[in-house]
């Protein structure tokens, strides 16, 4: 039984094809998958794909920064002080996000040397972008200034 040559490169076309194609469709599924997982990135390095127990740090900051934004749109500082500092305390939360959101909660408080401490922390520890930092360090000028006021306003006040 002979094969024709014309009928041996069609068959061999066909598998090769065959095989892009359940790679495509493998891929396709590798994809589909990596879009629904979460990723981390810490101090500049490549994402990883988090396992739950990541995820679900992640998601618990991330519901700790929502109702801190809402205690303080209400005015409510002390709450959403409380629920910053829970978003920051998480291991894979934002700790740039809910630590800047913390500084300006304390500013507000008039807790000036608790926000100054906590921007200088974050800086040091790497926390935060370049435009990060410059958040921090206007957020800070503005601590230092009001600690300043108040400083001066004790003082002007009769004993």
């Amino acid at each position: 039984m002979s094969i024709d040559m014309g009928v041996s490169k069609k068959l061999f076309l066909s598998i090769v094809l065959l095989v892009i194609a359940i790679g495509l469709i493998w891929l396709g599924k590798t994809l589909v998958i990596s879009k629904k997982e979460y990723t981390v990135i810490q101090n500049g390095r490549q994402p990883n794909f988090a396992p739950q127990a990541v995820t679900g740090d992640i998601n618990q900051s991330w519901d700790h920064i929502e109702l801190g934004n809402e205690y303080f749109k209400t005015q409510n500082y002390e709450k959403a002080a409380e629920e910053f500092r829970q978003a920051y305390s998480t291991t894979y939360g934002s700790k740039s996000l809910s630590g800047l959101k913390l500084a300006r909660t304390y500013e507000k408080l008039e807790r000036f040397d608790d926000g100054i401490k906590l921007l200088d922390d974050m800086i040091v520890r790497g926390y935060l972008s370049e435009q990060g930092i410059q958040n921090a360090n206007d957020v800070k000028s503005r601590l230092l200034t009001a600690k300043s006021q108040a400083a001066q306003n004790a003082q002007a006040q009769p004993s």
